[in-house]
């Protein structure tokens, strides 16, 4: 015999679960909202509403129980918006300079830009997270990219 399913809303905010899915636009917030609503109405089954919503029947069992414990906010909650994320390898005074010696042009190459940094700074960066300074600064490499001897000049393709 399968045990009794729990009451879902027990924390009786099923009107706000309403409300919010009108407002929420497109978007895995939207998916949680939406099955948990049709879990309230009670016609379908697990896998049903995971059918409906796109999911898998574990996940939509996940959500009831997150919406169970702590209602529309624990559903919603999303941990990644807490983590800022790795500290940026420059400081203050080295991202300034940075960004100076950029608008200016005082490096043909990011290879001189990176010696710099570690010679002056004692930052040792990446080549590929240097690519991606220039990328945010909006700055441009002063020396043309290599072409083929053999390339013919006027041909384009």
């Amino acid at each position: 015999m399968a045990r009794p399913r729990a009451k879902l809303d027990r924390c009786g905010e099923a009107d706000l679960v309403a409300r919010r899915l009108n407002t929420e636009p497109p978007g895995a917030r939207r998916e949680r909202l939406l099955a948990v609503q049709l879990g309230l109405k009670g016609e379908l089954g697990l896998d049903a509403i995971a059918q409906a919503v796109g999911r898998s029947r574990a996940t939509i069992q996940t959500w009831f129980d997150t919406y169970r414990k702590g209602g529309v906010d624990a559903l919603l909650y999303d941990a990644r918006s807490d983590n800022p994320g790795r500290p940026s390898e420059l400081s203050g005074q080295a991202l300034a300079e940075l960004q100076k010696d950029l608008e200016r042009g005082r490096w043909r190459s990011v290879p001189q830009m990176q010696r710099w940094l570690a010679q002056t700074h004692g930052v040792k960066l990446a080549l590929s997270s240097l690519y991606d300074r220039l990328g945010k600064a909006c700055a441009r490499l002063r020396v043309p990219r290599k072409s083929h001897v053999k390339k013919r000049p006027r041909r384009r393709s």
